[in-house]
């Protein structure tokens, strides 16, 4: 019997449903393929392969700009008679009040506000400290989830009710844009409703979370919201103050940056 081919694309996201169709499906009727949607190895032989032989390609729609990494294309290279799933980029900034990874910072734009008002980055992290800071979480909160809804008008998998009734309870992100397993469970449940994959989860069986990102959770975020919740790990101040270091030294090294240019030194 030939084996169903699935097809992950997408970005960690994807891989995080990569890992839960391993673990729940049978590997002798299914093989689960993992394609990264920012990988510049997309157009390479195998890649391209694994999506023209996929049954079923599970992704993350991108527009045409993405050129190859195009839904269109994605789309264009299936077989005729392929089964897809679209899920969107499940993220929302304005859960915690400062974060990092490799390409955002959230709250940038708060500090950087107080910091070009004259107030001291050793006074910044002292008001931090207290709590006196509003970062505006609701209304980020408001925003993110907003562009959620329109970006779920051309997707199969939608989530935006379901994060909006269930953020208070439980914890549904370790950063903007990784979601705990609580949330994976809702993907994975109208991912299974869709195509028909006979998966029932089940607390017994463990799947990593997403690695988490720098995204210091203190009470103040908690309160700010009304979070029933409890954190895996509330974070030092020491935390924070490491962000706000580097928001003020890179916002401090590009004014440099320009100055030389201005100035044609």
């Amino acid at each position: 019997m030939n084996k169903i081919d699935i097809v992950c694309f997408g970005n960690c996201q994807a891989m995080q449903i990569a890992r839960y169709l391993d673990a729940y499906l049978d590997k002798n009727v299914y093989n689960i393929y993992l394609l990264s949607n920012y990988d510049e190895t997309f157009s390479s032989h195998e890649t391209v392969r694994a999506v023209s032989n996929a049954d079923y390609i599970i992704y993350q729609p991108l527009n045409h700009t993405y050129e190859d990494l195009s839904e269109a294309n994605i789309r264009q290279l299936a077989k005729e008679d392929a089964k897809f799933v679209a899920f969107p980029y499940i993220y929302n900034g304005g859960l915690y009040s400062l974060e990092t990874d490799a390409t955002k910072i959230i709250g940038e734009d708060t500090i950087l506000e107080l910091f070009n008002s004259g107030v001291s980055k050793e006074n910044i992290m002292a008001m931090r400290e207290r709590g006196e800071i509003n970062f505006n979480l609701k209304e980020k909160f408001n925003e993110s989830l907003n562009v959620m809804r329109q970006r779920e008008e051309k997707t199969d998998v939608k989530l935006s009710d379901f994060i909006q009734n269930n953020y208070l309870e439980v914890q549904l992100f370790l950063s903007h844009n990784h979601p705990t397993n609580i949330l994976f469970d809702e993907v994975i449940r109208q991912i299974n409703d869709i195509l028909d994959l006979g998966i029932e989860l089940s607390s017994n069986t463990f799947i990593p979370p997403l690695c988490e990102t720098v995204a210091p959770i203190t009470r103040f975020d908690r309160l700010e919201h009304g979070y029933k919740w409890y954190p895996y790990r509330f974070h030092s101040s020491h935390a924070s103050n490491v962000i706000i270091e580097l928001i003020i030294y890179r916002y401090v090294i590009n004014l440099l940056k320009e100055q030389k240019v201005i100035e044609g030194i």
